[in-house]
């Protein structure tokens, strides 16, 4: 336990350095293509910044070699090497210490009892895959979970995967990136000199405190919305504060967007408030146009990301079934048809599918595979008028988390005006009153198209969204009925304590009953012929798991309701069902080639669709 809680802490140093030291280097880079050697960081920002820098050197590094502990090791020490090169400590002494405090007080945070629930589905998988092999061309035909952009995150983490700590380290990684955004929102709060800015700042840290509390849940959802809400935050400044580069900001803004979709698809449901920002900032946007040099590094990151998922599915965006590529034209591609039908599962889900299925038919986990007669497939239910699918959407627990943002924010609001009461008046000469209420109404605009045509659910740009619509309207609120001298000393102080407090408690009551294996959770083995059975395609050694109580979703005592997972077993791995999709394994040019049979395969997704 004590040696295990030394590695623990030590990782986290680590970890923590290399990221600012790539960071830093991004910095450089950023200076030189657009040639502004003024340019100053922000601390928090710079964390962000890693990952402009880690997402080409993992696709590359993948692409040539697996992954492995020797790699990870080398990439880490490289990061810490650029640190302690390019850090200036006069300069960030303060912020560091500050940081490294906040660590400490927060190490419950990073403690674990269970995984993500996706975890041993596809998360380890792909790690694993990672670790096991360079590139492979067609993987979606092993299980098409492996083909998701998302998982892009996890090309990122496979770089800091070292021995002893494992695959642990990867909510660490999570963890951190949540308080760089935490250090990030601290940082500009007291820069700024705006009030209505300070206020957004501010119920940014208590909605991520409240909210973000249990690391568990971050898996690969939660990093692409902390980058989203940057951006928002990033917008908020190029409007309201005069006091900062606007070429510079908005050139910003672009690079974390872009990253942002790179690691989650969802994330494009902000682009009608970026061009709101784009259009109003249309001068300085022609004159970032002209930086050809930075553009032609974001433009290679992009195509590094799509070669990936081409070489991956056959398709530039799984399961956006229009960019994908059928076998006669990619040999590798997933069999026809099935990213639609895995697209159709996504967006019925997300839009109440599964209350919908629960309240028409007996068995409960129905929802899982493709309906029965009695119910309309994912593709009808798709087709049926919004009417129809909102009122199940409604019903689902999802909205609580929606609701629960509202409360937050009207307690939030409440401190203000009770720490303002003598201050209470419409504040008619309130500047940018007008700039104010557009913006609040193109705020509106993402959260429309996320509903009706995007992917309605909180882990899939959700919390981003109404994070930013109710700190918004709190900080335009509380700037039009409170004087322009409000008072924010209090505000902050108590507003600060509550949530840190919660924060605090919240996870040292989780710690409290904590396992043996401290500070990591208990491993789930899956073993060799009694969870998985090994066999051979075409020569190449190939894992099968088969049914077992162990890591499934869904009822095993009925084979047409049950999705099982791979966990720790080596790759290559495919559920027993699965087996069917491939029709050869072969390498060329030192890659493995995975290609799939496609009517066997479209038979299954047909009746098992997360397949």
């Amino acid at each position: 336990m004590i040696l295990n809680s030394f590695l623990f802490c030590a990782y986290i140093l680590l970890l923590f350095i290399s990221l600012i030291g790539y960071g830093l280097f991004f910095g450089q880079i950023f200076k030189f293509f657009t040639h502004n050697k003024d340019t100053t960081y922000q601390f928090g920002e710079i964390g962000f910044f890693s990952i402009v820098i880690l997402i080409p050197i993992s696709i590359i590094l993948n692409f040539i070699s697996p992954i492995n502990f020797i790699i990870s090791f080398l990439v880490s020490l490289f990061g810490i090497i650029i640190f302690f090169i390019k850090i200036n400590l006069r300069k960030y002494n303060k912020k560091l210490l500050f940081f490294f405090i906040i660590l400490i007080f927060s190490l419950p945070y990073f403690i674990l009892i269970t995984h993500h629930d996706d975890f041993y589905y596809y998360h380890l998988p792909y790690l694993n895959v990672l670790q096991f092999s360079n590139v492979i061309f067609g993987l979606a035909n092993l299980n098409s979970v492996l083909a998701y952009p998302q998982n892009l995150w996890f090309n990122i983490f496979s770089l800091f995967r070292l021995p002893f700590i494992d695959y642990n380290g990867l909510q660490v990684l999570n963890g951190i990136f949540t308080f760089f955004f935490i250090i990030f929102c601290f940082e500009n709060y007291f820069k700024t000199k705006s009030n209505k800015i300070k206020i957004i700042l501010l119920s940014n840290i208590v909605f991520v405190f409240a909210l973000f509390s249990r690391l568990k849940d971050h898996g690969a959802e939660i990093i692409p919305q902390l980058l989203m809400l940057v951006v928002f935050l990033y917008c908020f400044i190029l409007l309201f504060d005069k006091n900062n580069d606007k070429k510079n900001l908005l050139l910003k803004i672009l690079i974390i967007f872009t990253i942002s979709v790179l690691l989650r698809l969802s994330s494009i449901i902000i682009l009608p408030f970026l061009i709101f920002i784009l259009i109003v900032n249309f001068k300085i946007l022609i004159e970032i146009l002209k930086k050809i040099k930075i553009l032609i590094i974001v433009s290679i990151l992009i195509l590094l990301v799509l070669s990936k998922n081409l070489i991956n599915s056959g398709c530039l965006v799984y399961p956006l079934s229009f960019t994908c590529f059928n076998q006669s034209q990619v040999s590798w591609s997933i069999a026809k048809n099935i990213p639609k039908i895995n697209e159709n599962v996504i967006l019925s889900f997300t839009r109440g599918w599964m209350i919908y299925a629960k309240e028409n038919t007996p068995n409960s986990n129905k929802f899982i595979f493709n309906p029965n007669k009695n119910l309309l497939s994912h593709k009808q239910y798709l087709s049926q008028k919004t009417n129809f699918w909102i009122k199940y959407w409604i019903k689902d627990p999802d909205i609580i988390r929606i609701l629960n943002m509202f409360l937050i924010g009207i307690f939030i609001l409440s401190i203000f005006f009770f720490s303002n009461l003598k201050k209470l008046k419409i504040n008619y000469k309130n500047q940018y009153i007008r700039t104010k209420i557009f913006t609040f109404i193109f705020l509106l605009s993402p959260i429309i198209f996320w509903i009706l045509f995007s992917t309605p659910s909180t882990r899939y740009g959700g919390y981003a969204l109404f994070i930013t619509l109710v700190s918004y309207s709190i900080g335009l609120l509380s700037t039009v009925f409170i004087k322009q001298d409000i008072n924010l000393r209090y505000s902050f102080a108590f507003l600060l304590f509550i949530s840190l407090s919660f924060f605090t408690f919240k996870n040292i009551d989780r710690v409290a009953s904590i396992n043996n294996n401290y500070p990591w959770p208990e491993k789930i083995h899956l073993e060799k012929d009694i969870d998985f059975l090994e066999t051979e395609i075409d020569n190449f050694t190939i894992n099968i798991r088969i049914p077992t109580n162990k890591l499934l979703m869904g009822e095993l005592n009925d084979e047409n309701n049950y999705i099982l997972h791979c966990g720790n077993i080596k790759q290559f791995c495919t559920p027993i069902k699965k087996i069917q999709c491939i029709d050869r394994i072969y390498k060329k040019f030192n890659f493995f080639v995975i290609t799939s049979n496609k009517n066997k395969c479209l038979k299954l997704h047909k009746k098992h669709a997360l397949y």
